[in-house]
């Protein structure tokens, strides 16, 4: 065995080694989530600010240990996240080491569309992980936003030709997981206006701009949800989402009328009998919810909703 050939591989595997041991680092260190207390434990704020830190820490040490060789310490780690076949879905709270190992692959790859979007679809799919995979795409629109003009167009035609979905993603998975319209509307809207987007998005991103339009097209999809599902509990489901918000839409319209109809007077009981009897309206919601005003004189039904869709007042 010739010296040159020793060295190579000598060298070859003191990289491997430094790469297993900067996992192995990560992984005991600062990368075990901790949940946060029970009165943040939905703040996206705190779960999008722990994994910043702890993904942080890890892409560190990485660079640290893999003396410049970031892409071989990619590979590495791309290496150990597909190994994970795991198909159980996490807690909403929590995240997994695959995530964190993602989140490192992000940092140290920034520019790595594909990345991003196999990242997304893994966490949100797979692991039922929505707030790790929303955590993903925001580094993807932080690197679309601040980084992508400055790289030549041949790189953006060729891996980001369709920039589109990272905010596309974003607004589903708030709509489609979360349950949160407002949020997704805007994103859904940004989307639609980026070059390439498809012509129906830019439709719905118009008919989404306005709380009217995120109501009508809520309902519409749920409709069509429920029409094209199978008898069982999913249909139930849509059933039940669809009849609640059917509910949030009438009361939307009716504190719109209201608040015109009581624009110069003190909004009391009184002054809403009135109102619902002058323009010969019902004092109950379509499922026998009596209507009432609360304290910030809002027209609220007594009947007992799950499903709003952040849509809400």
């Amino acid at each position: 065995m010739s010296i040159e050939y020793a060295n190579k591989n000598l060298t070859g595997l003191c990289l491997i080694l430094l790469a297993l041991f900067a996992a192995q680092v990560s992984k005991t260190h600062s990368l075990v989530w901790v949940p946060p207390p029970p009165d943040l434990a939905h703040s996206g704020d705190t779960v999008k600010k722990t994994a910043e830190n702890s993904s942080k820490s890890a892409r560190n040490a990485y660079q640290i240990l893999g003396f410049g060789f970031t892409p071989a310490v990619v590979d590495l780690l791309w290496i150990k996240a597909l190994q994970d076949d795991a198909l159980f879905h996490v807690k909403r709270d929590q995240h997994t080491e695959t995530f964190y190992l993602l989140r490192s692959i992000l940092g140290l790859d920034p520019g790595n569309f594909a990345a991003y979007y196999f990242a997304a679809n893994f966490l949100a799919i797979i692991r039922d992980d929505v707030h790790g995979a929303l955590s993903c795409l925001e580094m993807a629109q932080d690197f679309r936003k601040s980084s992508l003009s400055t790289y030549p167009a041949s790189f953006k035609k060729s891996y980001w030709l369709q920039e589109w979905l990272i905010p596309f993603y974003m607004a589903y998975i708030h709509w489609a997981e979360l349950s949160d319209l407002p949020s997704s509307a805007p994103l859904f809207a940004e989307a639609s206006a980026i070059e390439g987007a498809p012509s129906y998005l830019k439709v719905l991103g118009e008919k989404l701009r306005t709380t009217d339009g995120q109501y009508i097209q809520a309902l519409f999809m749920l409709r069509s949800f429920y029409d094209n599902s199978e008898p069982g509990k999913e249909k139930d489901r849509y059933k039940a989402q669809w009849d609640d918000l059917s509910i949030g839409y009438d009361l939307f319209k009716l504190n719109g009328e209201f608040k015109v109809y009581a624009k110069s007077r003190i909004a009391n009981a009184t002054v809403l009998e009135k109102f619902l009897t002058e323009r010969r309206l019902k004092a109950y919601d379509a499922r026998g919810g009596a209507l009432y005003l609360d304290a910030k004189g809002l027209i609220r039904s007594k009947t007992e909703r799950k499903y709003t869709f952040g849509l809400e007042f």
